[in-house]
Parts: structure tokens; sequence; C-alpha cells
């Protein structure tokens, strides 16, 4: 018992420090979309083209 008590003050302590970390990044991360959201729509948008472009020479290329 006392193994299995050390191992979860270890891990909850890591959990914790973890939780906290990603919490802290997921806040980081909305503030600059907040603030700056016009490149990560172009970002988006992009991405949507080439990957529309990529999908659209597979799709031509197999029924050829």
């Amino acid at each position: 018992m006392c193994k299995k008590r050390v191992a979860s003050e270890f891990f909850g302590d890591k959990k914790k420090s973890i939780l906290y970390k990603l919490h802290d990044t997921s806040m980081q991360t909305n503030n600059y979309i907040h603030e700056r959201p016009w490149p990560i729509i172009g970002a988006g948008v992009a991405l949507g083209v080439v990957r529309g472009l990529l999908l659209a020479t597979k799709t031509n290329s197999k029924k050829r």
C-alpha cells in the first residue's frame, strides 16, 4: 500500500503540472488567435486549397 500511495502522490503532482501547462498553453493560443485572426484564417484557407488541389488531382488520375 505504501508504494501505491507514493506512486499516486508522484503521478498526482505530475498530472497537476501537465494540466497547468496545458491550460496555460491553451490560454496563450486563444489570446493569440483573438489578437491576430487573419493570419490564422489565411493559413486555414491555404491548407484547404492545397488539400483540395491534391484531392482533385488524385481523383482525376483515378478516372483516367
